[in-house]
């Protein structure tokens, strides 16, 4: 390391060795002389971040920097040009932006994968076609990992996407049951005051009806990007698909909340309608006001 970087520890300096063994072992393939002008820029790359450390770094901070380059995958796919890179897969060229879907269909097609990515983007727009989208995308980098000759792929981790995907289907899963159990003692309660069961307006009482598509619709949108949040990925689009899980289940939970209330609203409306005009109740509305 140049005298300018931090100083580091012997720890950190097999990190670092490791992790340029490891984007030197997705290389083999190429010409010693391109490997080796690769990691040479890498490894300069690498002290360049590390002069913004001049006081030492920590572990934690060099772990989050090399991730930041990217897996070791991912970085070679990045250092050598994409006619020198030795793959035959249909998803790891290395101008993917998310598994490399759109990037192997415009090289089919021998188009830029901008026009490709701005279709899909604008198709996605349809609310019904976006789940097929999703699920079409998810497919056909699967297929390509599975049947294919897997060369330049990061690996997948099985773990991860359960958890992924059972964390997300459990929460909606407890915000739907939750919501339709509201529902259900709210009903039962208006059908033992009132002695009659509960009869509102679609206005009122959407949320009843609506309930299991509202379940539907979160689930064939939220699982895939919670699924495509837990494949190889770059670092920052699987955090923003994080975050748009997380999101669109805060959305849903509010959307319930509101079906509730507007229940509570149709039956309070229902009973002043109901009850208005008797001596009781018309005493009772003048002391209110």
């Amino acid at each position: 390391m140049p005298s300018d970087a931090p100083k580091l520890t012997e720890r950190q300096e097999r990190r670092i060795t490791q992790y340029l063994k490891e984007v030197g072992d997705q290389l083999n393939d190429i010409p010693s002389r391109d490997r080796e002008a690769a990691l040479a820029t890498l490894n300069t790359r690498i002290e360049t971040e590390l002069k913004k450390f001049p006081n030492g770094i920590a572990d934690i901070d060099l772990e989050n920097l090399l991730g930041n380059l990217g897996s070791p995958a991912r970085q070679a796919s990045r250092l050598v040009p994409a006619d020198k890179f030795p793959t035959t897969t249909f998803v790891s060229w290395p101008d993917r932006v998310w598994l490399g879907v759109c990037s192997g269909i415009a090289r089919k097609l021998d188009i830029d994968a901008s026009i490709v990515r701005v279709i899909v983007v604008l198709m996605g727009l349809v609310l019904p076609l976006l789940p097929v989208l999703l699920l079409a995308y998810l497919g056909v980098f699967f297929w390509d990992y599975f049947f294919g000759e897997r060369r330049g792929i990061e690996p997948l981790e099985p773990l991860k996407i359960a958890k992924t995907l059972g964390s997300t289907f459990g929460v909606a899963l407890a915000l739907h049951y939750g919501a339709w159990l509201l529902l259900v003692f709210i009903a039962r309660g208006y059908e033992a005051v009132a002695a009659q069961p509960l009869m509102l307006e679609r206005r009122w009482s959407w949320l009843m009806q609506d309930a299991g598509s509202w379940f539907f619709w979160v689930l064939a949108v939220g699982l895939p990007l919670a699924a495509l949040s837990a494949l190889p990925v770059p670092k920052v689009w699987s955090g923003t698909l994080r975050k748009t899980v997380h999101a669109g289940l805060a959305i849903y939970a509010v959307w319930l909340c509101y079906g509730l209330a507007s229940v509570i609203a149709g039956i309070v409306l229902s009973g002043v309608d109901q009850f208005s005009g008797t001596e009781g109740t018309d005493a009772l509305f003048s002391l209110i006001r």
